[in-house]
């Protein structure tokens, strides 16, 4: 009994009885106390068969402890050289698939006791390490990992978080040189001849505003993934200041369209009618000015010809022919950029889930695949973004 006592406190780094007292000891020894480090320490991850024999060492019944200290050692030495008990091994797994069982079903029943489903998974990975064949732990961990909580617990969404905010530094960082990517045109615009220099510097302003807008983001972005609402002004304005160029019908919608698009690529999917007003504004404010006066009339009508006054430029025509062309086909190659980025992301994400999913089938008999199989058929529905 002494020596079953002595190894508990080993393992459990805790005494098996009260000791305040002598009276108190006497009193919790005759009563008998608990020998299982699993329960007055789980945290030491004590061996199962080392609970057994202080449990059997310390019964209160002297026919049921270790008849000789040879026994107990030589118990003990069976342990250490590999000697396994796996009846108790498997005893001790059906109780941890059981508790698991239990905490899986409260769990799933309320879709958010986070608390419940991380004991759930803590009993499986015991029942596993006992006994990795565990069908019941198995199905109890695929149906926890194939049905998430409604809400992400804590680390994840600080995970979540930051990986928002490193995206929206790349995202950021490619911003600003494509606002800044306005002033190689410079020379064009110089060539094309300058109408109203007011109006061009205006429109560099916005443009630098916008990169350095961008640029400071990529120092400190805002709260995961939102919209940065001066970004989303600065760019407007920007956007806006090209109806001065061929008025709001010519290049301003590509740019428009574009700019809003990098802006609905956020994660923010609360703000996205605000970028969406936004962006129709870009257009419709220059020609809501323009047919209120306020702003000269960029296009004439006459003999089934369109005649455009630029506001800020005189429209050299070889400058002006080669300032279309390489101002469209930016457009073109950096809206492609966008939407190539967007997909490469959905592909990343599709891979990730896949592998998931493979991962799974490995843990579970072969008939029972459908139940987390990945649907490749064209006629599988796609969750929306």
């Amino acid at each position: 009994y002494a020596l079953g006592a002595i190894l508990f406190e080993l393992l459990a780094l805790q005494p098996l009885h009260t000791l305040r007292s002598a009276r108190a000891a006497m009193s919790s020894t005759l009563a008998g106390a608990d020998a299982r480090p699993s329960v007055r320490a789980p945290e030491r991850g004590v061996p199962p068969e080392l609970e057994a024999i202080c449990v059997r060492a310390t019964n209160l019944d002297p026919a049921q402890r270790f008849a000789s200290a040879r026994q107990l050692n030589q118990a003990i030495e069976r342990f250490l050289d590999g000697d396994r008990d796996a009846a108790l091994r498997r005893e001790i797994a059906e109780r941890h698939a059981q508790a698991a069982e239990r905490a899986a079903d409260g769990a799933l029943a309320s879709g958010g006791d986070l608390g419940a489903r991380s004991r759930a998974l803590l009993e499986v990975g015991r029942t596993l390490a006992l006994d990795p064949e565990h069908a019941l732990a198995k199905r109890t961990l695929i149906r926890l990992l194939t049905s998430p909580p409604h809400e992400l617990p804590a680390e994840a969404k600080e995970e979540r978080a930051a990986f928002a905010r490193r995206e929206q530094r790349v995202r950021a960082r490619s911003g600003a040189y494509h606002y800044l990517s306005w002033f190689l045109f410079a020379p064009l615009l110089l060539w094309m001849g300058v109408r109203n220099y007011s109006l061009l510097a205006l429109s560099g302003a916005a443009f630098v505003a916008s990169a350095i807008t961008c640029f400071g983001l990529v120092r400190r972005p805002v709260r995961a993934g939102h919209v940065s609402f001066r970004l989303l002004l600065f760019s407007s304005l920007a956007v806006v200041s090209t109806s001065f160029v061929l008025g709001p019908f010519v290049l301003l919608p590509s740019l428009a369209a574009m700019n809003a698009m990098s802006f609905m690529a956020a994660r923010d999917r609360s703000r996205r009618a605000l970028v969406l007003v936004v962006g129709c504004l870009t257009l419709l404010v220059p020609i809501a000015l323009q047919v209120a006066g306020v702003l000269p009339v960029s296009y004439q009508f006459r003999d089934g010809a369109i005649i455009i006054t630029s506001q800020m430029l005189d429209l050299a025509a070889v400058p002006s022919h080669i300032f279309l062309v390489l101002v469209h086909l930016g457009v073109i190659v950096t809206a492609c950029m966008i939407v190539a980025r967007m997909r490469d992301l959905v592909n990343s994400a599709e891979r990730r889930l896949q592998l998931h999913a493979w991962q799974l089938r490995q843990l579970v008999p072969d008939d029972a695949h459908g139940a987390i199989a990945v649907p490749t058929d064209e006629s599988a529905t796609f969750p929306t973004v």
